[in-house]
């Protein structure tokens, strides 16, 4: 924090940023991939019922 006159200017340090926005592209692969997978599954199975039901 910088004072001036009746002024406070602060400032962020972007390291920190930096790193949570890695920490949150990690999580949102995580994610992407699990959902990618759960889509792959649904669809397997809506597959097999239909198959089924001839």
């Amino acid at each position: 924090m910088k004072k001036e006159a009746q002024k406070r200017i602060y400032s962020l340090n972007n390291s920190g940023m930096n790193e949570m926005e890695n920490w949150l592209l990690d999580i949102k692969n995580l994610w992407n991939k699990r959902l990618d997978n759960l889509d792959k599954y649904v669809l397997k199975i809506k597959k097999e019922k239909f198959r089924d039901k001839k």
